[in-house]
């Protein structure tokens, strides 16, 4: 499968392409997923429910990181072992509102050892004069990549692989800012993950 991508800009929403496509091989290689893009070549196994469960990633041929990804009961996301070349390793932890306070907390905490601690604010909506967490309906958002949390940028969530579903079950709530609804124009979908629009 190839993933024709492209950054939305400008209020006309123009779509720049990008030069090349990222492409997702099924059952080749040592993993059941194989992503390339852009020198990026990434081998993911996958678990008894086709999430990712360990990913290998190489940059230009040169080992970039190993993670291993935990779910909890309900599929979401919980916990991931980051192994780099020469650091020791990192665990990053992901704590959703919907799941720990379903009417408290408005946020998304991602901890990133040692002692980063991010807050993703969760967009509400104005329902009749009542403040409510505005749905994910679409599942096309990365809520998980945030922009101000770089090891689950750079080494735990990958945009694309996201978009397709190999990080667990989607989560329901939208960031507040961060994340944009996927908008249907024709028959496309613009997506904006974290500072990007992606149109794919």
């Amino acid at each position: 499968m190839g993933l024709r991508k492209g950054v939305v800009s400008g209020s006309d929403n123009t779509v720049t392409w990008n030069t090349s496509s990222a492409i997702v091989k099924y059952g080749e290689g040592s993993g059941d997923i194989v992503y390339s893009y852009n020198g990026i070549l990434t081998e993911v196994i996958l678990n008894d429910n086709y999430f990712a469960e360990n990913v290998t990633t190489y940059e230009y041929g040169r080992l970039q990181a190993k993670v291993d990804y935990h779910y909890n009961s309900a599929g979401h996301l919980s916990w991931a072992r980051v192994e780099r070349p020469g650091q020791t390793p990192v665990m990053v932890y992901y704590r959703y509102p919907d799941l720990q306070n379903p009417e408290g907390a408005a946020e998304i905490v991602i901890e990133e050892s040692p002692g980063e601690v991010y807050h993703i604010p969760l967009a509400t909506v104005d329902d009749n004069g009542v403040q409510t967490k505005q749905e994910n309906a679409a599942y096309v958002c990365n809520v998980l990549r945030y922009g101000r949390s770089p090891i689950t940028n750079e080494y735990v969530i990958n945009a694309d692989l996201y978009y397709i579903g190999l990080y667990g079950q989607p989560f329901k709530y939208l960031p507040d800012e961060t994340i944009e609804k996927s908008v249907r124009q024709a028959e496309v979908t613009i997506v904006r993950v974290g500072s990007g629009r992606y149109y794919y």
